[in-house]
């Protein structure tokens, strides 16, 4: 409902976060996913955290000047 016919489904893994940032102005996205097993962190923040960093970074690589995070989520975590 909310992406309005233009959407995308992303498959997460059982303890995983994921961010999505975008730029309005360029059109620029990244999705980005961080898992206890690849940070070392332990709590569900700083996997977010994380998750949220790395597509910032991704969405700016490809010329995203203005981008920032509109979504993100984590699955179920003990």
């Amino acid at each position: 409902e909310r992406c309005e016919g233009n959407c995308k489904i992303i498959q997460m893994s059982p303890s995983e976060c994921g961010a999505l940032a975008y730029s309005d102005s360029e059109g620029t996205f990244s999705y980005e996913a961080a898992g206890f097993w690849w940070t070392g962190e332990a709590t569900q923040q700083e996997i977010l955290k994380k998750a949220e960093e790395r597509a910032l970074k991704k969405c700016k690589s490809k010329d995203g000047k203005a981008c920032e995070i509109k979504e993100s989520f984590c699955s179920y975590m003990k």
